[in-house]
Parts: structure tokens; sequence; C-alpha cells
């Protein structure tokens, strides 16, 4: 069973976008959906509420929290599921088969550790910014910065398990982090959606200012040297951000 985490917190807007995506999914197999909410006062509680009389398998948990990574930490607690992807609050699935491929693809290949698929970036007016078409998996792309997009990478729980969830003294970059610890792991079965399957909003904690891109890249190299130490791919820090270069829309640039 695919195990679906959201994390939301005074989102209410974004989250009536999500669970309408999620609403209108095409899908026989069965899921469940885990919200992780930090103590929230506007209504997002009484939305979510309202979704549970669409779907049968839903837990609440909300409370107060440290930030984003304690929020999906405290979902991964919770998770029955096989297979675990994060759907946070304000992101959208691109269409009505999006849950169907990744449970299709599980069911399938039952040794199926890590799927991921493409994502784009939508702007307050709804115009598209960006397309991040990660490509198909190879090992090698990793030490120039290559990384499947967070949003919807679904995962085996051991694995998750096994290597602790997301570090939370990382601060931007965690989910690069843990995605890099499963992706390094020797014989991972991975499986790549050649299709967009999110749509973001525009911004977020890596890409909110300069201040915090800078960050976030030290971060992804602090990531690697924990795991290479000196042999690290210094070059990463470089290589990772020229790399959106490559996702711009320059239809929207005109």
């Amino acid at each position: 069973m695919l195990s679906l985490i959201t994390i939301n917190y005074n989102n209410d807007a974004g989250l009536v976008r999500t669970l309408e995506s999620v609403r209108k999914q095409n899908t026989n197999y069965d899921f469940e959906h885990i919200f992780v909410d930090g103590a929230s006062n506007d209504r997002s509680l009484d939305i979510i509420e309202n979704y549970k009389l669409f779907a049968s398998r839903v837990i609440v948990k909300s409370e107060e929290d440290s930030g984003i990574y304690e929020a999906m930490n405290k979902g991964l607690k919770l998770v029955s599921g096989s297979h675990v992807a994060f759907l946070n609050s304000g992101d959208v699935l691109t269409h009505d088969s999006v849950l169907k491929k990744i449970s299709s693809a599980i069911v399938c290949d039952e040794a199926v550790d890590f799927i991921y698929g493409d994502v784009c970036f939508i702007d307050d007016f709804g115009r598209q910014t960006r397309t991040w078409r990660a490509s198909p998996y190879f090992k090698f792309k990793l030490y120039y910065g290559w990384m499947s997009p967070h949003p919807m990478t679904t995962i085996r729980k051991n694995i998750l398990v096994e290597l602790g969830g997301f570090d939370e003294t990382l601060k931007i970059s965690a989910d690069y982090d843990l995605m890099l610890k499963t992706l390094l792991r020797p014989h991972i079965v991975v499986n790549y959606i050649s299709d967009i399957i999110v749509s973001m909003e525009l911004g977020g904690l890596s890409n909110g200012s300069w201040r915090n891109i800078i960050k976030a890249n030290y971060e992804v190299l602090k990531s690697w040297f924990r795991i290479k130490g000196l042999f690290c791919p210094y070059w990463v820090f470089f290589t990772k951000p020229l790399g959106k270069i490559f996702q711009l829309d320059w239809q929207y640039l005109k």
C-alpha cells in the first residue's frame, strides 16, 4: 500500500488545491493519507475533516513542530504502507492518473525501492515558469548535482526507517540528503515515470532567497562530505544550481 504524507501549516487555500487533486485520482489501488499539521489556526483542520468524507484511510496529527522536517518525520512514524510519498500542502497532482501510475509501479515490481517523476513550477498567475524533467536515473549523475524532485518521490518505508528519516540538523536540504543516501545504496531498484506528476507553487524554502540558495547548496555539500569524506564531489556546490538554468521556460521569460 502507498502512504501519502501531507504536511501543512496555515495554508488552507493551498491545502484545498492539493486535496482536490487527490480526490480526482482515478485509482482502485489502496492508499492511506496522513496529515501532519503544525497546529494551524486557519480553516485547515476543517478542510481535512471534510476530506475524510471522501477518503477511506485518513490519519491526522495536529500539534506544534519546529519545522517541515520534524513534521515529515512525525508523518513517517504513522505510516503503515510499504512505500511513502510526500505531497505537501500547495502541491498539486497534475492529472487524475498520478496515483495509479505510482501504485502500478509498486504492484508490477515488488522489488522497486524508489519511484519518481517530473515536476513543473507555477507562479501566482498560474503561469508555468520552470519544468523539472528529471530524466532516467544513473548513479554517476548524482556526482554532478543531479537529483530527482522531492514531491511525490516514492520510497520504500523500510529504507526510510533504516536511514532514520530526515536529518533535522539540516534546515533546507534534508530532503536531498535523505534521497542521496537512498540512491547511493547498493542494489537500489529505481523506476522513473516520464511524466509531469506534480505542479508546485513558485518559491519554496530552498529557493526563497539567494541566501537560502547558497545555504541549501552548502548543506548539499555537507551531505556528500558526511558520506564520502574528503573524496566528496566538491563541484556539486556549483553544478547543482547551474542545472536549474536548463529547467527554465524561456517562453515565460520573454
